[in-house]
């Protein structure tokens, strides 16, 4: 499969940051059923969230093309209702609005991924450094894939992308933003107008 090179790279060395800032950090969080050049959407989080126990243990022996691939079959898994994250169920509802269609008929249409390829000490802000290494990375997944166009989510991404020059299509609130956006109705409305502007509806 033509990710399988890329991301095993990628993964290698904690994707660039120092194993000591960042202990335990492993690699999760991309995944399209798609093809290169076919993908219309490409969207961004800013970076995993912890990993789960049985994560960790997958994880452990793993290296190269090998862990590319559990890491890729194990996103899949948990976008598709196993296991899935309070970000993925919310990011879930969002691709099937934004396609105007049930999710289950989107999978080769988008693709998502990270800015920032490492999992921070409980979820706090990445430093510029790791930003600048995951913006490298980006750039050049970006490239792979040829997306028709390419969704930050939450302002902490775009401002991370477009400060190394990273391509930003639109912008989003983050799945896990709260505050005004649990507003009923609210995050929808938003999703809508960002539906029109990217020429999906």
């Amino acid at each position: 499969m033509p990710f399988v090179d890329f991301y095993a790279r990628m993964v290698a060395g904690h994707h660039g940051a120092q194993p000591d800032s960042y202990p335990g950090s492993v690699p999760r969080g991309f995944f399209t059923a798609g093809q290169p050049g076919a993908i219309r959407l490409m969207l961004v989080l800013l970076n995993p969230g912890q990993p789960a126990p049985h994560e960790a243990a997958v994880f452990k022996d793993a290296t190269g093309a090998q862990l590319a691939r559990i890491v890729w079959e194990m996103s899949g898994q948990h976008l598709n209702g196993g296991h899935p994250s309070p970000t993925l169920r919310t990011m879930r509802r969002d691709i099937a609005q934004l396609f105007g269609r049930p999710l289950d008929q989107c999978g080769g249409l988008f693709m998502f991924t990270n800015l920032v390829r490492v999992t921070t000490a409980g979820n706090s802000v990445p430093d510029a450094k790791v930003v600048r290494i995951g913006a490298d990375w980006l750039r050049e997944e970006i490239a792979l894939w040829r997306p028709e166009k390419v969704l930050a989510y939450g302002k902490e991404v775009a401002f991370g992308m477009l400060s190394h020059g990273v391509r930003v299509d639109a912008l989003l609130p983050h799945p896990a933003a709260v505050g005004n956006w649990l507003i009923p109705g609210r995050r929808e409305a938003q999703v809508a107008e960002i539906r029109k502007y990217l020429g999906f509806a």
